[in-house]
């Protein structure tokens, strides 16, 4: 559920150095600050706005612009007296990305120490499960179908990986939590295993060896295609512009390509930091729910909205995992209310020491 953010008092300030200190002063006149405390207030507004002046490039090269009046106004100019001490808070034409940017940095920050990312080492292997919830036609109309993909990855992506899917049931609809998940009670409608060196199951469906003219990407983030990826943020935002489908559901798209590649449970730590903190400059990414529910694990739901679907991603930040994805209805479709959720996506990855293998628990 969004959270409805207080918009705080804004300020008008001015640049010249006697009007901004009267400013400063007046913002609370309870307060008497001393010189010292008005100086250093002084000086973050004004570096606030010399950055305003002089914006760093975006994406494509080119900066995004904005008058500086109406930059102070709304974005770095909410100041605060107490006690004589001045603080300066600074917020953006929408107060809340500012939460985007926080879970994001928070996620990215746990990944780049590398303490939650468990190391594959020589005879072990990651598992990757992905319980999903996804929409199928049918005769009579929509029906949901659950799935369970496991995959065995050796820490050595040449050698052989193992896959195995089921659809577990057919629903008229998904459960609003996992209690009703058929993973749990191990029933099955469906089932397959597959096992191919890289991970390429379809080789032999392409008339390819396995291994042989693999499509790398984001729905296929081998070692060699991570590692050509720029690591900036920005540049990193930059190749996911140039790699999504140009079409009409804007930069949701782009949110869609990253969640094809965290899904997958592959990308190195440095990868995955360096995708967060290039997300957390889309500007119309949304916190949407600060406790979304996958299978009983909570995260946050960052979300874009097409006006018609919102596709949301679930972070733990406290980890720096991504845990799963959502498809939500933004308006009534097919006989669905707004804020049906149409997919839902939980992914975990652990390290086990057998092809084959199941985690504990």
């Amino acid at each position: 559920m969004t959270e409805n953010h207080d918009k705080a008092a804004v300020h008008e300030l001015w640049l010249a150095d006697d009007e901004l200190d009267r400013a400063l002063r007046e913002l609370r006149a309870d307060v008497q600050p001393d010189d010292q405390a008005v100086c250093r207030g002084r000086t973050i507004v004004l570096a606030a706005a010399e950055d305003l002046q002089h914006p760093e490039p975006v994406a494509g090269g080119s900066a995004r612009r904005r008058s500086l009046r109406s930059w102070i106004a709304v974005a770095a100019a909410v100041t605060l007296l107490t006690g004589g001490i001045l603080v300066a808070q600074t917020i953006g034409d929408d107060p809340g990305h500012a939460a985007v940017a926080d879970t994001l940095g928070k996620a990215a920050d746990q990944v780049a120490t590398g303490a939650r990312d468990d190391v594959v080492g020589a005879g072990r292997y990651r598992y990757i499960e992905t319980h999903a919830w996804w929409e199928a036609g049918s005769p009579g109309g929509s029906v949901w179908r659950e799935n369970l993909h496991q995959t065995w990855v050796p820490a050595d992506q040449r050698q052989e990986w193992l896959q195995r899917r089921a659809v577990i049931a057919t629903r008229p609809s998904i459960p609003a939590s996992g209690e009703e998940a058929g993973v749990r009670s191990g029933g099955r409608e469906e089932e397959s295993e597959s096992r191919a060196l890289c991970g390429d199951f379809f080789a032999g469906e392409e008339g390819r060896k396995p291994c042989e003219g693999m499509l790398a990407g984001w729905q296929v983030p081998t070692p060699q295609w991570q590692a050509g990826l720029p690591k900036n943020p920005e540049d990193l935002l930059q190749r996911l512009r140039t790699d999504a489908p140009d079409n009409s559901r804007g930069d949701m798209e782009l949110l869609v390509y990253a969640s094809d590649a965290l899904r997958t449970g592959l990308l190195e730590a440095e990868v995955r930091a360096a995708l967060y903190k290039a997300l957390a400059k889309l500007p119309e990414l949304k916190v949407v729910d600060q406790a979304a529910n996958l299978d009983g694990r909570i995260g946050v739901a960052l979300g874009l909205d097409d006006g018609h679907t919102r596709e949301e991603i679930i972070i733990d930040p406290a980890t720096g995992q991504f845990i799963g994805e959502r498809s939500v209805l933004t308006e009534a479709r097919g006989g669905h209310p707004e804020g049906t959720v149409v997919e839902s996506t939980s992914v975990r990855t652990v390290v086990v020491d057998a092809l084959g293998a199941l985690p504990a628990g």
